[in-house]
C-alpha cells in the first residue's frame, strides 16, 4: 500500500498566485489555506487526525516570517509558498512527536492527536507531516538555484529530534546553560529555516553568522516567553504549571530552584525525583510569592537585548520580515513585566 501521496508539480498549494497583502492576518490566511489544500483527502486514514490538528493552526509565525522575507528578497511566489508551507509542517510534525512523547491531552485549545486518535495515528500523522515538508522543500528549490537548501529541513528535523531525546534523557533538574542548549535544537533551528531558507533559494547567503548569532537569541526569547505562558494559563492547554506537573523543563521553574537553598532545595529535588514531601499545591504556592517570573522576564528581556546587539548588522528585509516575532514577543513582555499581579488559578 502506497502510503505518501506525490504532489502534483503543476498544482497550486493555494488560490493565491502572487504576494498580496503582507500583514501578519493575511500571511496567516494565505498559509492556513495553503496547508489546509495538501493536506491527505477524505479517503486517507490520517485525513481526520490531519484536520483536527490544523483545525486551530497556531500562530503561523514560521512561515509568516518566510513569506514577509521571500517577498523583500524576490523570491517567486510558487517557491515562496512552498517553502513556508514546508517549514510550517514540519513544525507541526514536531508538535504531534511532542504531544506523544509529553502525553499531552490538548494543543492549542482542543484535544491532540494523540488524544482522540491513540498513539499509531500520531505517529503516522507526524511522520507524514515530515514527508510532506520534504517534497515542498524539493519543490521550492527545483529550477533554481539552492537546493541546499533541503539540508536545511534536515538539520532542522535531526536537532529537533535530539532536543526532544535531551528532556527525557539529560537530568530532570537542569542548570540554565543546558535549558539553553535545549532550546536551541528544538525552538531555535525551524525559526532559522523561515530565514536562511528563503536566503538560499534566493542565492543570498551573506550575514549567515549574523543572522544565526540574532535567531539563536530570539529563538531563546521565544521559548522563555513559551514556558511563561505555562505558568500562567495562557499557553492553549488546561490550567496552569503543566510543565510542573510533568516534571517537564521550564525557564520559570528552573528561576524559582535557582532561589532555593539548603533544606528547601533538597525538599524540592527530592519531590521532583519522587514526589515525596510537600504536595504540588504546596510548590505552586511558593512560585506564586516568589521572584520566578520576575526573573524569568528580566532574562527574556536579555536575550531580546541580545538581538538587538545585531540588530543594525541585519539587512532591512531580514528586520522586516521578523517584524511579527518581535511584536508578538514585545507584547509578551509588556504582559509579564508586572507577574507578580497576574492572577494564578491555583487548582
Amino acid at each position: 500500500m502506497r502510503v505518501l501521496e506525490i504532489i502534483d508539480i503543476e498544482k497550486s498549494l493555494a488560490a493565491c498566485t502572487e504576494y498580496t497583502d503582507l500583514s501578519a492576518p493575511s500571511v496567516a490566511s494565505n498559509l492556513t489555506e495553503a496547508i489546509n489544500s495538501i493536506l491527505p483527502d477524505e479517503s486517507s486514514s490520517l485525513s481526520a487526525a490531519a484536520r483536527l490538528h490544523f483545525q486551530n493552526p497556531g500562530k503561523l509565525l514560521r512561515g509568516i516570517t518566510s513569506l514577509r522575507l521571500s517577498k523583500g528578497i524576490g523570491l517567486d511566489w510558487r517557491r515562496a509558498i512552498d517553502w513556508a508551507v514546508a517549514v510550517e509542517l514540519m513544525h507541526n510534525a514536531s508538535l504531534v512527536h511532542d504531544d506523544i512523547c509529553d502525553e499531552d491531552q490538548f494543543r492549542r485549545d482542543q484535544f491532540s492527536v494523540v488524544s482522540s486518535f491513540g498513539t499509531p495515528i500520531a505517529v503516522c500523522l507526524g511522520d507524514w507531516l515530515v514527508a510532506r515538508s520534504f517534497e515542498l522543500g524539493v519543490r521550492a528549490a527545483q529550477d533554481g538555484p539552492g537546493i541546499r537548501v533541503i539540508e536545511i529541513l534536515a538539520s532542522a528535523m535531526r536537532r529537533l529530534s535530539a532536543g526532544e531525546a535531551a528532556e527525557f534523557s539529560s537530568p530532570k533538574l537542569l542548570e540554565w546553560a543546558d535549558y539553553e542548549e535545549i532550546v536551541l535544537h528544538k525552538t531555535v533551528p525551524l525559526i532559522s529555516a523561515s530565514i536562511e531558507g528563503p536566503l538560499l533559494l534566493s542565492d543570498r547567503e551573506a550575514n549567515t553568522a549574523d543572522i544565526r548569532c540574532a535567531i539563536n537569541a530570539l529563538g531563546i526569547a521565544y521559548q522563555i516567553s513559551n514556558d511563561m505562558a505555562d505558568i500562567l494559563d495562557r499557553d492553549g492547554k488546561p490550567g496552569p504549571f503543566n510543565d510542573l506537573r510533568k516534571r517537564s523543563p521550564n525557564a520559570v521553574l528552573l528561576c524559582f530552584r535557582e532561589q532555593l537553598s539548603g533544606k528547601v532545595r533538597d525538599e524540592y529535588d527530592a519531590w521532583w525525583g519522587n514526589l515525596s514531601g510537600p504536595t504540588i499545591e504546596e510548590w505552586i504556592a511558593q512560585i506564586h510569592s516568589s521572584l520566578s517570573l520576575d526573573i524569568c522576564s528580566q532574562r527574556l528581556n536579555a536575550k531580546l537585548d541580545d538581538f538587538t546587539s545585531s540588530y543594525n548588522k541585519l539587512p532591512d528585509y531580514i528586520l522586516e520580515a521578523l517584524d511579527p516575532i518581535l511584536v508578538y514577543l514585545n507584547a509578551l513582555t509588556s504582559v509579564y513585566a508586572s507577574p507578580a499581579s497576574a492572577a494564578f488559578d491555583l487548582n
